[in-house]
Parts: structure tokens; sequence; C-alpha cells
């Protein structure tokens, strides 16, 4: 699984793909963070 992951890193194209995909993770990751944070100040 790792080989074909670190095969696939070296295709630019499909590392742009891998870093879109982990980047939209990151941002929905962090929108779910911000909203804990704004609910439990205006709640708490």
């Amino acid at each position: 699984m790792i080989n074909k992951f670190l095969t696939k890193m070296k295709d630019p194209k499909e590392r742009r793909l891998f870093y879109a995909i982990f980047g939209g993770k990151l941002l929905g990751v962090a929108v779910c963070f911000l909203m804990v944070l704004t609910v439990s100040f205006f709640v708490g």
C-alpha cells in the first residue's frame, strides 16, 4: 500500500490530486474546529 502511494507521488498529476484532496480534508477539519469554538463561545 505504501509502495503504491510512493510510486503515485512521483507522478505530478497524481501528486496534485493528492494535495487537492488532502487540502480539502484539512479545510474541513479547520471549519469544524472553528464551528465548535464559535458555538462554545456563544453558549458557554
